[in-house]
């Protein structure tokens, strides 16, 4: 895949009248447009001679999160960009006290849109069950969001057998992604990296020792993962760690104590498992852009 946008790279500031006819070209199936990235090519489709579906073939769109909590933000932050017409929370969502750390859905009549979050950090005994629900053709267009490094990644200095549990994990759930990735779009996301800094840690981190090799693990990570999903058809997206690299050398002017300069957004630099919240939501700006095909301004 390539991992950024289509020349010219000029990446398209969402409304969320934007998203709503994001939505609607994905659900009618418009694949009319030269030049598209394939994270836009969701679906094989059968096409009326003016190049899209006709009224009544609309599908429901539904983009699932499976993974860790850097997974579960990019979820939030689509949420975002959705215009609330209609739009259906489970209770974790509407009530704003359930845990982080389970299930989550909306759902939106109007739009035809459905969003989930799964709450699964490391490879389970579950997550082969996961997608085995979306290996069958259905008249759904499904985009596939996953990743779960970062917790096998946290646990390797006390459990050295976490690299190869990872490695089991993906290989035994690679030919259900195969199956799942012929009738829908399948995006592995590539774990960013993080501040590598003993010193920032240890303020808000007692298990510093567990962290400080974090950043060379992940690099050995994410090798693992291409050379496991090459030529798997399943997309390799690491098109956000522009942002957070960028994110992460910010962080370095903290020591400067210039608060002004620094600004909210970066009250998290302390955090070396979470992007800060400006970075991940910019990140979740170029995915749409990309899955929605927005170049050059056009909608």
């Amino acid at each position: 895949m390539k991992n950024y946008l289509n020349p010219p790279c000029r990446a398209k500031s969402f409304a969320l009248e934007d998203t709503t006819r994001c939505l609607d070209r994905l659900s009618y199936g418009d694949h009319s447009h030269p030049n598209q990235t394939e994270l836009y090519q969701l679906l094989p489709t059968s096409q009326t001679p003016g190049g899209g579906r006709t009224s009544s073939e609309n599908k429901l769109v539904h983009f699932i999160f499976v993974g860790d909590s850097t997974i579960r933000q990019h979820f939030y932050n689509l949420l975002k960009f959705l215009p609330d017409y209609d739009l259906e929370f489970d209770s974790p969502i509407g009530s704003k006290r359930g845990k982080l750390h389970m299930d989550a859905n909306v759902t939106s009549r109007l739009l035809n849109f459905h969003a989930s979050f799964h709450w699964e950090p490391r490879f389970s005994n579950r997550t082969n069950d996961i997608f085995s629900k979306w290996t069958s053709k259905n008249d759904v267009v499904r985009v596939i969001v996953l990743g779960m490094s970062l917790h096998h990644i946290m646990h390797l200095q006390e459990d050295s057998s976490q690299y190869s549990e990872f490695k089991r994990g993906l290989t035994e759930l690679l030919p259900i992604l195969q199956r799942v990735a012929k009738h829908n779009k399948v995006v592995w996301v590539k774990q960013y990296t993080v501040i590598d800094n003993p010193f920032i840690s240890s303020i808000f981190y007692n298990h510093m020792n567990n962290l400080i090799q974090i950043r060379p693990s992940i690099y050995q990570f994410n090798l693992l993962v291409a050379n496991i999903l090459r030529d798997s058809g399943i997309i390799l997206w690491n098109t956000g760690d522009l942002i957070v690299e960028g994110y992460i050398r910010s962080c370095f002017v903290l020591p400067r104590n210039d608060l002004e300069f620094t600004g909210k957004a970066y009250f998290s630099c302390p955090d070396l498992v979470h992007p800060g919240f400006v970075a991940q939501a910019y990140a979740t700006h170029l995915f749409l852009n990309e899955a929605c095909h927005i170049t050059n301004g056009d909608v």
